[in-house]
């Protein structure tokens, strides 16, 4: 805060109510004693703190949301008030300043980036549209149409990220624990399971590495090769072309968009590029040995995957 005090306004993991604490008094005071959600938070304005979405973060199956609130810390009795929602539900999302005073949403669950802006005056956040479609991505053409959205389009690319569902996630040891024994590791070794971005972004670097480590130079933007990638050397990506049901979330019966099922509906797997999984898993191999081979076109300013 501007005078120094700590404000707890948001958690990763679950809801809570807001507490303060006066470092010169050691003390922690609370300052709305009600739960409200929101995973990410950020102060605006100095003494206003707007926080949105779901603290879902190790939550299997719970639903997101499009909630916002904001707090005055100015006031004689601050309390968080409603504010008019974000365009897309989000949760395990990023709040962030921009220079200009806006507060941008990133992540969380939804298909382009949707900044928030906070009036100066009222400070109410409202929705703007997705960032443009960067050069890389027009001519996108898929089942959903992506082509024509005029917006960024995310994903990318896909990679594994279950955390446990179905009893899939990452196998990690720990240093010593890895020493293999005769080739065996020991009785006594211990094995983690992770997901999640946690294990997919880093696993997805260590790939990046390896390309650059080819080439021996920098890689720069890293889509200004991945997508026409695609389009020269489609064998570099796994394409899940078969439709519905081919990739699924798990959610609570009764919550927004959760299916008879018990996953998601939302977006479908289809051939070449779809909002589902993007261009696909990646081909290390192919990907290392094909990323050099690239060709462009400096008079073409749309390709068609």
């Amino acid at each position: 805060m501007p005078d120094g005090r700590i404000l707890v306004a948001a958690e990763d993991d679950k809801a809570i109510s807001s507490v303060i604490l006066d470092p010169n008094t050691q003390t922690w005071s609370t300052v709305d004693a009600r739960v409200f959600d929101g995973h990410s938070s950020a102060m605006y304005q100095p003494g206003k703190i707007m926080k949105a979405g779901t603290a879902t973060a190790d939550s299997q199956g719970l639903p997101a949301a499009a909630t916002t609130y904001v707090l005055d810390m100015t006031q004689p009795s601050p309390a968080w008030q409603s504010t008019p929602p974000m365009a897309f539900p989000r949760s395990y999302l990023n709040l962030t300043i921009l220079p200009d005073g806006q507060v941008l949403a990133t992540g969380g669950g939804t298909n382009s980036y949707s900044p928030l802006t906070a009036d100066p005056t009222t400070g109410d956040p409202s929705c703007t549209s997705g960032w443009p479609k960067p050069s890389w991505q027009y001519g996108l053409q898929s089942v959903m149409g992506q082509g024509n959205d005029n917006v960024r389009d995310i994903p990318d690319v896909s990679l594994f990220a279950s955390n446990g569902f179905y009893n899939a996630a990452w196998a990690v040891c720990r240093d010593k624990d890895c020493v293999l024994n005769n080739g065996q590791l020991s009785a006594t070794t211990t094995i983690q399971g992770f997901g999640g971005t946690s294990t997919s972004a880093p696993a997805f670097a260590g790939i990046l590495a390896l390309v650059s480590q080819s080439v021996g130079s920098r890689l720069g933007q890293a889509n200004n090769v991945l997508y026409p990638l695609a389009a020269q050397h489609p064998s570099v990506y796994h394409d899940l072309i078969a439709g519905t049901g081919d990739n699924s979330v798990p959610c609570t019966a009764g919550s927004p968009n959760c299916g008879a099922n018990g996953f998601l509906t939302g977006y479908d797997t289809g051939l070449s590029y779809d909002l589902a999984t993007g261009l696909g898993s990646v081909d290390i191999t192919t990907l290392v040995k094909y990323w050099n081979t690239v060709t462009f076109d400096p008079t073409l300013s749309a390709r068609t995957f």
